[in-house]
């Protein structure tokens, strides 16, 4: 009783039943991708199937919520990492036109029971100026001498030559450009950057 409030279900552990557990022919899987889906970029899903222990030789396809069909693989073959893991491999374009990635996906083995498992990814979209080709253009009106911009760069990509940012490699940048109209002294103020 002293540790009902320190447990989820207010139980015990059965240690023994743990370590005796054998495994009952439902095939349970899990889904991940290794980087984020950015719409329209080509990606990896990773499905990992076990039955208490690992499964190798099953068959593993996915629905795609737009009907697309992915076959998964177990071979070694790229993009699988390892033949015969457990983990199952499948390339994908990402989807532009959705904010998730939606997939059912079926496994069935020898002797295990075939099922199905619905997995949902989220789907990210950099900014649109995330790219020095893409450059929003700074427009002062006529009649003003200041503009304020926000953005971020959640999601930016790091193109081949972009420079580190305060000695971090990883930083990635999104782009503005601006042409003076006439001679004059600028000032950029980057606050909370």
């Amino acid at each position: 009783p002293a540790l009902s409030t320190n447990t989820i279900c207010g139980g015990r552990l059965n240690a023994y039943n743990a370590l005796t557990a054998t495994p009952d022919g439902r095939l349970e899987a899990s889904a991940r991708t290794r980087e984020p889906l950015f719409a329209g970029s080509n990606n990896t899903i990773y499905v990992t199937l076990t039955d208490l222990t690992p499964v190798t030789n099953a068959t593993v396809t996915g629905r795609l919520q737009t009907g697309g069909i992915l076959t998964f693989a177990n071979d070694g073959a790229p993009p699988d990492n390892a033949a015969l893991d457990a983990v199952y491999s499948a390339a994908l374009t990402v989807p532009s036109d959705s904010p998730t990635l939606t997939l059912a996906i079926e496994s069935s083995a020898p002797g295990k029971r075939t099922s199905t498992n619905t997995f949902s990814f989220p789907i990210y979209r950099p900014a649109p100026n995330d790219n020095f080709a893409d450059r929003i253009p700074i427009i002062l009106p006529a009649d003003d001498r200041a503009a304020w911009l926000t953005g971020h760069n959640l999601h930016a990509s790091k193109e081949p030559g972009e420079p580190d940012h305060g000695g971090n490699p990883g930083g990635r940048s999104v782009w503005w450009t601006w042409t003076a109209p006439t001679n004059c002294i600028a000032g950029v103020n980057t606050v909370n950057s």
